[in-house]
């Protein structure tokens, strides 16, 4: 199995995206600078980000599933709808490290999508795909 297809390096390179962007910031996020961070080379990233934007791209949906992942848990854990509701807005004020670093991608994201209608159209759907699965909860 080449490198590119190992679901191990895949991760190693989904993880160096999410942490030179939440580290580094927007304008560190490079095809060079997540090739340093997962410890492989620049043409390993471009198989699988062959771009600065699928790098934001990814980023994008990295924090939508993990978001999804841990308000879903949550929830579950709430003893009751009132108590879901106040443990899914403490986590979106940025308390703990995990939410900081979200909040960190998730305006770099933003501030990447101004002028930019592929990114800004991934923002709307992650948005509405959000919004849906909360209506069907209630």
């Amino acid at each position: 199995m080449s490198r590119a297809a190992n679901p191990r390096a895949a991760e190693q390179l989904s993880q160096a995206v999410w942490d030179v962007l939440a580290q580094q910031g927007l304008e560190h996020l490079t095809i060079r600078a997540v090739a340093a961070a997962a410890g492989c080379t620049t043409g390993l990233v471009m198989h699988r980000f062959p771009n600065r934007r699928a790098l934001l791209r990814h980023a994008r949906e990295l924090l939508h599933s993990r978001t999804l992942e841990r308000v879903e848990a949550l929830e579950a854990a709430a003893a009751g709808p009132r108590e879901a509701l106040r443990a899914v807005l403490a986590q979106g004020l940025a308390t703990t490290e995990a939410g900081t670093v979200e909040s960190v991608v998730w305006i770099g994201f933003l501030a990447a999508a101004v002028g930019d209608e592929e990114l800004l159209e991934l923002h709307r759907v992650n948005t509405r795909a959000w919004g849906a699965k909360k209506q069907t909860k209630n």
